[in-house]
Order: C-alpha cells, then sequence, then structure tokens
C-alpha cells in the first residue's frame, strides 16, 4: 500500500481555500521587485514569472533557503520543461523580449505564513557586466491552498484517520 500524500487528502479537508494571486504588468525600475507574501500556511501550487528581461529572478524561501532562477538560467541549463527541479523556463524569446519561468512543485510545497515570492528587475547583465538601466515589466502569477480555519482543517485532518472531532 503506498502512502498518501497530503495533497491527495486537500480536497476531503475543511478549513482551506484555493486562492490565486496576481500583479499584472509592473513596472520594475532596476533592482526593484514586487513579492507575494503567504497570509497564511498553506501549498504553494504554482508560480508563473513572466517577464521582458531574462536576467530578471524569481526568488522564494520555501525551501530550506532563499532559492533563485532567472529565466536565463533556467534556459541555460535546459530547464525548457517540466522536470524533477519543479523549475523551468517555458518561454524563451530573445527576438520579442518574452520570458516565462514557472514552478510548479510535485508534489504540492507546504510554505509557512510570510514565506515569499518575488521577481526583482536585475541592475546589470550578469555576462557582460553592464549596467541594465531599462524598466523591466514583471507578471507574478502564484496558486495556492491557503488554511484559513486552523481548527476545522485539524479536526477534519482527525476525521479522515479515525480520530474524534
Amino acid at each position: 500500500m503506498r502512502p498518501v500524500l497530503i495533497e491527495e487528502l486537500l480536497p476531503l479537508l475543511d478549513g482551506l481555500k484555493e486562492e490565486s494571486f496576481r500583479y499584472d504588468n509592473v513596472l520594475l525600475l532596476p533592482g526593484r521587485s514586487i513579492e507575494w507574501k503567504a497570509p497564511s500556511d498553506g501549498w504553494l501550487i504554482f508560480t508563473i514569472g513572466v517577464c521582458n528581461q531574462k536576467h530578471a529572478t524569481i526568488t522564494h524561501n520555501i525551501w530550506v533557503k532563499e532559492t533563485s532562477f532567472s529565466p536565463y538560467l533556467a534556459y541555460t541549463y535546459g530547464f525548457t520543461q517540466e522536470s524533477n527541479t519543479h523549475v523551468f523556463c517555458s518561454k524563451y524569446d530573445e527576438v520579442n523580449n518574452f520570458y516565462v519561468l514557472v514552478y510548479a512543485p510535485r508534489p504540492f510545497k507546504f510554505f509557512r505564513k510570510d514565506d515569499y515570492i518575488r521577481i526583482t528587475a536585475p541592475t546589470f547583465d550578469p555576462i557582460t557586466n553592464t549596467p541594465i538601466t531599462e524598466p523591466t515589466v514583471g507578471t507574478l502569477y502564484i496558486e495556492t491552498v491557503l488554511i484559513i480555519d486552523y481548527k476545522k482543517f485539524r479536526e477534519s485532518f482527525k476525521s479522515i484517520f479515525g480520530g474524534s472531532k
């Protein structure tokens, strides 16, 4: 018998809410960021970062330590489709300056309240070491399942495994 993953139980549990967060076409000066902070504990379903700058970074602290990727880095490493890294560059278009970076952890990644995900506009090109002075246009889309009522969540979780309410 295989173990049950928590994400398989989420539809059966109370006190949860699926919620999307979207920051569209935010103009970022070099070095500036847009950031999402988790309003409660929950699970990350996926994150999509879209921008016009291949060296813009998506950073999060949902793993053990802060982790950053750029479309350029993901593309250079060959992360161009879903893999066990869960990070990939789904669009890399240098002609039109259009880049899409995806983080889709499987199983869903648990996060704590105040964990963050951000897009930061680069200040320099790491290949040529030249300054980047144009603004970056960034969109950040995050899909989550949030725990909105901890008591209901715990009670429903216990009831699945034969505990009393």
